[in-house]
């Protein structure tokens, strides 16, 4: 069977003046069918129309693709946000609840704590008094002893003084001892004396002590040897004053007026501040002195003044 021969269309066919390249006519249907004839720019133009036109679809889908994500991205978060704002409303009212509970129970235990610190003091300032009466008829001597040891009689001491120094003849010492060394390095001497009449007498005229560097004051602790000290020491102040206060177990009087301290350290004249009582009566401001003289290490020592009268 003869096979027709198909006819060979050169893309440089339309160079009719190349010898190899020469092509055999075509009738009219080939013509119709094969169109213009087909060259390197025409497949590059459409190869270039194709993916112009691929780039768009693929721009388009990337766009359709990204509007999606986004849209998928806002329902999920917010979904989620009201998914987690739920969770934390339902744990703020689980938690709310036992935190509320909490914060009851510390405010108890804080409550029962302040009692209790209001009671330890309460109990402290109570054996600070027992402790007080127990040594209420003794007295301290500092700068009567020369030497630390033992070997003194320190009541022969004490009687000796009492007798050739401060006029007292006859004065009953039931013990006395020597306590541990002072920050000064020294010994005190700590003396009993049975008779309250001859404490006060003592007491009165320790003033004959001046200059003889020796000092006489009361066996206190606590809160009580404060008020002691700062006694002595406003004492001294009002007596360079010409103002001569009289002085019991932790009182002061000046005039017909009594001063006591409080746990605080207030001078009080009944229920008002003392030191505007003293100030209204003195016309001096009171309130500067009283915090100088309860300030600590504003003085040199504790033994600044003698006795009280």
């Amino acid at each position: 069977m003869n096979t027709p021969i198909r006819k060979v269309v050169a893309s440089s066919d339309h160079n009719p003046s190349s010898p190899s390249r020469k092509r055999l006519a075509l009738d009219d249907s080939e013509d119709k069918i094969m169109g213009a004839p087909v060259i390197l720019e025409t497949i590059m133009a459409l190869f270039q129309s194709t993916q112009n036109e691929n780039a768009k679809m693929f721009a388009s889908v990337h766009s359709d693709i990204a509007n999606l994500e986004s849209n998928l991205e806002a329902k999920l978060e917010a979904k989620i946000g009201e998914s987690f704002q739920a969770a934390v409303n339902k744990l703020d009212e689980k938690w709310g609840e036992k935190l509320e509970h909490f914060d009851n129970m510390i405010k108890q235990a804080n409550d029962k704590i302040n009692r209790l610190n209001e009671e330890k003091s309460d109990l402290g300032y109570q054996l600070e008094e027992v402790e007080n009466k127990f040594r209420r008829n003794n007295l301290i001597f500092t700068g009567l002893s020369t030497n630390n040891s033992n070997s003194e009689d320190c009541t022969r001491l004490v009687t000796d003084l009492c007798a050739q120094v401060l006029g007292i003849p006859s004065v009953y010492v039931n013990r006395a001892h020597k306590m541990p060394i002072n920050k000064h390095g020294k010994r005190d001497i700590v003396a009993h004396f049975p008779n309250d009449p001859e404490i006060q007498l003592i007491l009165k005229n320790a003033p004959k002590l001046k200059g003889k560097n020796i000092f006489i004051r009361k066996d206190l602790v606590g809160h009580a040897a404060n008020v002691d000290l700062w006694f002595r020491r406003l004492g001294k102040t009002l007596k360079e004053m010409k103002v001569f206060p009289k002085f019991g177990v932790g009182t002061m009087f000046v005039g017909n007026k009594r001063f006591t301290v409080d746990r605080t350290g207030n001078l009080m004249c009944g229920r008002d501040n003392g030191c505007d009582v003293l100030s209204e009566d003195l016309k001096v401001d009171m309130q500067a002195i009283w915090t100088r003289i309860t300030t600590p290490n504003r003085y040199m020592g504790d033994n600044s003044s003698n006795g009280m009268e």
